[in-house]
């Protein structure tokens, strides 16, 4: 009895403030009470409840973390292929959301696995179809010219990306890689990784990954270089991703680079990333489950939708809590040091549209204006739940 009296309590006095604050066509009055009482909680439950973050923890004992968001122009191709995809209306929003993330990271992702790439050595052009693929070799390059010991980890969600970026960009430039994905045998994946670790960047300059295979342990720290070629609808995968080389033993100063492609689907995702994270921060985790896990008809809407010429949608929900971006004297503005990123911000200034640096210590909170533009509602830790999509992208199980 006593414990329906405290549950009911907390309901009241704690929960439904909080999670009328967090639905997108919450008032003003409700988003001020949502935040005091979401305070008075963290005050109550401080008394009994330790939380360390992991960044706090290791800004002791590691070199500094940088975090760099890239927005990439789609090509050409790219933009006709969206509007083929997203033209009138699918009966599978599934399949079509899975195939619109393939084509951002390249259109050839579309053709069949088997024939994947087989001429790609043929073709110098093969790398300007994508934006992101076009960025991530510069910055492969300015990585190989102003940082020649430096070593990178690029990890994606589909395997077919991980053979785009082996045979586009590495083969053809001449630059060596491992591998790590679903296809290497448990046994030998450590060994993979301590050879990695432990040799020169001429035996191994990029190690790529899956996303989903290594498990939670699986330590780089012989690179101090992260590139996310792609995202995944649940955050909690690509900040376990991105601290793969972040960890004890590293003696570098750490650079992450996320690529999206502006104006797409990958936009939207980040969005609703950052929406999750926002709730997981304001400390009220059951405000995720008490929210629908599925899109509304506008916000599909907004997933099926090519924003052309869009430098980053991101920037234009979000207004001036992000810096503004004209090139690269935007980034030596900011005391940017990272040769590489400026580097590729000279070479890249049609392709790469909008560079924002992540401030670790000051998260982003994504509060979108109702008369400008659709809200996201952060629908809570289950919003990837409806995305089902092991028969498309790679689906990989330690054992």
């Amino acid at each position: 009895m006593t414990t329906l009296i405290l549950t009911s309590r907390y309901c009241i006095v704690y929960d439904r403030p909080i999670a009328a604050a967090s639905k997108k066509d919450a008032t003003s009055s409700q988003k001020e009470e949502g935040r005091v009482v979401s305070r008075e909680l963290d005050s109550v439950t401080s008394a009994f409840m330790i939380r360390r973050l992991q960044k706090d923890i290791l800004k002791s004992l590691l070199p500094p973390r940088f975090e760099t968001l890239l927005f990439c122009r789609p090509s050409s191709m790219q933009c006709k292929l969206y509007k083929e995809l997203t033209k009138g209306t699918s009966s599978d929003s599934l399949t079509t959301l899975t195939k619109l993330r393939k084509l951002c990271s390249h259109p050839d992702l579309l053709s069949d696995a088997e024939t994947l790439g087989s001429n790609a050595g043929m073709d110098p052009n093969a790398c300007s179809q994508a934006g992101k693929l076009d960025v991530l070799e510069g910055l492969l390059d300015a990585i190989r010219t102003e940082n020649p010991t430096d070593k990178v980890v690029v990890v994606s969600n589909f395997t077919s990306a991980l053979t785009v970026i082996d045979n586009y960009i590495l083969k053809r430039r001449g630059w060596s890689s491992v591998r790590l994905d679903g296809t290497v045998e448990q046994s030998s994946r450590q060994s993979i990784v301590d050879s990695f670790n432990r040799t020169s960047v001429d035996h191994s300059f990029v190690f790529l990954l899956s996303s989903k295979a290594g498990g939670c342990g699986l330590n780089l720290i012989g690179a101090n270089r992260l590139v996310m070629y792609d995202l995944d609808w649940n955050p909690a995968t690509d900040m376990q991703a991105m601290a793969r080389i972040y960890r004890q033993g590293q003696k570098k100063e750490c650079f992450i680079y996320r690529l999206l492609t502006s104006g797409t689907i990958e936009e939207v995702i980040f969005q609703r990333q950052t929406q999750k994270t926002n709730l997981d921060t304001m400390g009220s985790k059951n405000v995720a489950r008490n929210q629908s896990n599925r899109f509304t008809d506008e916000e599909l809407k907004d997933c099926f939708t090519l924003k052309e010429n869009c430098k980053c949608d991101t920037k234009n929900k979000i207004g001036s809590k992000w810096d503004e971006y004209i090139g690269v004297a935007s980034l030596l503005d900011q005391d940017v040091e990272d040769k590489p990123l400026l580097q590729l911000a000279r070479k890249k200034p049609d392709v790469l549209t909008y560079v924002h640096l992540v401030k670790q210590s000051t998260p982003v909170i994504v509060e979108l204006d109702i008369d400008d533009s659709e809200q996201l509602d952060g629908s809570g830790e289950d919003d990837w739940e409806c995305f089902d999509e092991d028969s498309e992208e790679e689906a990989e199980f330690e054992g």
